[in-house]
């Protein structure tokens, strides 16, 4: 009899079968070359790959690497052409236009795996009603230290 020694039972790897781990779908169009693709319109080059680290079956690419100016996209899958998505998650439908407003805006490709819908969204670079008062804010206390820090220079 063996003293001391523990058995530890480790369970062998299973494959993983599921068609939505294995799914590669990439965002291409006539702005990939913009991204470090040899060229546009190239659904095996993964600058524009589509990610669900949460599993939750919405696939999301985001960039601030686009010009200003207007583009197409659509969403392709396992690096072809063989199937894809256009406008409205139809098979093989229409390229989806956006414009970028200004350059290095952030630009964010959202694709939902069950409605094969494609939704891309350019930030304006407007501020919000938060972000304006807040800038209005900093922008009088610093209007205010440097009148304090005047009059105290004079003062001394």
């Amino acid at each position: 009899m063996l003293a001391g020694v523990a058995l530890l039972l480790i369970p062998a790897a299973t494959a993983t079968t599921s068609t939505e781990s294995s799914l590669v779908a990439v965002v291409a169009g006539s702005f990939q070359s913009e991204l470090g693709c040899p060229g546009d319109w190239q659904p095996d080059c993964l600058s524009s790959k589509l990610e669900d680290p949460d599993g939750d079956g919405t696939y999301t690419f985001e960039t601030t690497a686009l010009p200003a100016g207007n583009y197409e996209a659509k969403v392709a899958l396992n690096q072809s052409w063989d199937v894809n998505y256009g406008a409205g998650g139809t098979p093989g439908g229409a390229n989806i236009a956006f414009s970028v407003p200004a350059d290095k805006a952030k630009v964010t490709f959202s694709w939902d795996s069950v409605s094969h819908v494609l939704t891309i969204s350019a930030d304006t670079g407007a501020l919000s009603h938060f972000d304006l008062a807040r800038k209005a804010v900093l922008a009088l206390r610093a209007t205010r230290r440097r009148r304090c820090g005047t009059r105290s220079r004079t003062a001394s």
